[in-house]
This record gives structure tokens, sequence and C-alpha cells, in this order.
């Protein structure tokens, strides 16, 4: 596997060798340790890195102000964050603040250290990997083959959908995505990988597929038609949102996504933090509105191409009330 760069935020020296040690047993290269807020921004101002672990209990930050700091330096530097309060309140503020993994101090610790560190690896071999000719049935709309949000999230929404999984998270890094999630009888989390480099591939493979039957019923009592449609639609919101670096967490009363949107000026564009909390309420008006997008550009015929790639009839959308819903869905 090619080599790794990990800065490593610790100030607890028996921690800092434990991490170090775990990661150079795998074959990675040591970590680079740095124990405070200020030396890691100036290292990060300097260097390159391909993962940081950071540990949420350096007492020289303030949160969530210092995750943001380092996102505005490097946007696309994962930041996997571990932390002693291993409550859904500190994972919710830790994705709020955009980390893109939460890692509790317990016996999965190194082992989940160990497991980022390796699928960024995969990440690094397959970008240098020889690209490989996708060949497009006659048939398939090309805007489904546009690498949009609602185009990519889809497509893992609906390989979620497949394989029956659960309490998913879902965050982008340098050349695609990652996926934590639960199998349907699962105790323990698998990671999962979705290449830039093949989504094309799997948008083939729905379109070859779709039409053979229903899908299978959700696992997600907050997504009832599944994370295939959730996933496009807040795909969608992304879009418009003009997002990037992306980060989508399932918990049990909630779906949290983050990432960093640009805003742009007569001046200059600049990088602003995305903070969306959904609650069921908000899932189903995002829904809704998707559902009225697509009716609104969509011809009424029930057996076109897109209608066989979804697999089945989009339903009516009630006319619900659009508010409270979350301001930052344009």
């Amino acid at each position: 596997m090619p080599a790794v760069n990990v800065l490593l935020i610790e100030n607890d020296p028996k921690m800092a060798w434990a991490i170090s040690r775990v990661i150079e047993a795998r074959g990675f290269p040591s970590p680079t340790v740095v124990t405070t807020g200020v030396e890691a921004l100036e290292w990060i101002g300097q260097n390159e890195a391909d993962l940081c672990v950071l540990d949420r209990d350096l007492p020289d930050v303030k949160w969530p102000d210092f995750t943001l700091r380092i996102r505005q330096r490097r946007p696309d530097l994962p930041i996997h964050m571990v932390s002693s309060a291993g409550t859904e309140e500190a994972a919710i503020t830790a994705f709020h603040a955009g980390v893109a993994d939460y890692i509790p101090k317990n016996a999965t610790l190194y082992e989940a250290v160990v497991r980022a560190v390796t699928l960024r690896a995969e990440a690094k071999t397959k970008r240098s990997a020889p690209e490989r000719t996708v060949i497009i049935p006659e048939g398939i709309p090309p805007q489904l083959l546009e690498p949009t949000y609602q185009n990519r999230l889809r497509v893992i929404g609906r390989q979620i959908d497949l394989y029956g999984y659960r309490m998913v998270a879902v965050y982008e890094v340098e050349g695609g995505f990652l996926m934590r999630a639960f199998s349907l009888n699962g105790r323990i989390a698998e990671a999962l990988e979705f290449p830039d480099r093949d989504f094309e591939q799997l948008v083939v493979q729905s379109f070859v597929v779709r039409g053979e039957g229903e899908r299978p019923a959700s696992n997600s009592p907050l997504l009832p038609s599944g994370y295939e449609d959730f996933f496009r639609a807040i795909g969608a919101a992304l879009d418009r949102n003009k997002a990037d670096s992306v980060s989508i967490s399932e918990f049990s009363n909630m779906i949290v996504v983050g990432g960093n949107t640009r805003v742009e000026n007569s001046a200059h564009t600049t990088l602003g933090n995305l903070q969306w909390l959904l609650h069921a309420e908000d899932i189903a008006q995002i829904l809704d509105e998707g559902y009225r997008r697509r009716a609104a550009t969509s011809k009424p015929s029930g057996n076109s191409v897109v209608d066989r790639i979804f697999g089945r009839q989009q339903p009516q959308a009630p006319d619900r009330t659009t508010q409270n819903r979350p301001g930052n869905l344009k």
C-alpha cells in the first residue's frame, strides 16, 4: 500500500505513543505528532497530510472553532476526532464542526484509527491505478452520469438499500467517499469505499438491474422510503448550496449533514461552514421538495429510462407546509 501521511494532534504522550505504534505495526509510516493547537495550525499551514487524527481533549483549543480553522487551511483533509466523551451528543457536536469521523476512547479506538488509515491508503492506490473503460449502455440519460452530489450520493444510497445497511456515516475524501455502517444484524460497523472512478459503473449497474422488483424495505426509521431517495434529495440541496467536503451521519433521532460551502462575491470566493441537523419532519420536507422539483421538470410518462433507473413510480408528494424547514436548504 502507498504511504499515508498522518498528522496526530495529541497532548497525551502515552496515547500518542500507542496510536503511533499501532499505525506502524500495520506497515504505515509513523505519524507526525504535534501536541498543541497552535503547533498543529502552524504545521498544517506548511505541510501536507492525508489524514488528521485529532484529540478533542486538547486543553489549549476552543471547540468547535479549532476544527473550522483546520478546514479553512485544508478543506480536503479528513479529520478523525478521538474523544473521552463517548455520548451521542458529543458526536453530533463533532460532526456539526465538520469532522469526518468520531472515535470514542474505548476498546475499539486503535482498530478504528488503523481502519481509517487503511481506507485512506486504499483510496490512494485506486486513484493511482489505470483508468478502467466503462461501456455506457445506449439509453442512459447523460445527466445521470454527471458527477454531481445528487448523482453520486444517490448510487451510494442505492447500495445501502440493496445490502440492508443501517446507522450510516458517509464522508467525502479526495477521490470519492468512505462509509461506515452496520449490516442488518451486525454489531460491528463495516467500512466501505466508493471511489469516484467507480461512479459510472454503479450507474450502469443500476440501469441494468432496475425494473426487476422493488427495493428492500428501509432499515432506517428516519427514512421510510429508503436511503436512495434521501441521498438523492440531500445531494440536490448540496449542489444548490455549492457544497464541498461533505459528510452525512445518521443518529437515532436525526441526520447530521456537514461540509463547506463556497460564498462568492464580486471580489473573491470564501469558504463557509455548512451545518444541517435534520429531524424526521425536516427529512420529510426535503423528500417532498425533491419529488416536487422532479415532477415539475420530468415528463409524465411512467415508462421512461429514468423511471427504470429508479425502479418504481415516484409517489405523489403531499402538500406539506414549508415552515420550519432548515433555512440553508435553498
